[in-house]
């Protein structure tokens, strides 16, 4: 249960970051080419 309870608040800031921010994350990530699971994520 203190599984789930870590996953909720992890998910909210992750959330509550504009799309601005993400793109430029995403932007990053593609730059670097070799995390394609976590633009697959984003």
């Amino acid at each position: 249960m203190s599984k789930t309870q870590k996953s909720k608040p992890a998910a909210a800031p992750a959330k509550q970051l504009p799309p601005t921010k993400n793109k430029q994350v995403i932007d990053l990530l593609l730059r670097e080419g070799r995390h394609n699971s976590a633009v697959h994520n984003a």
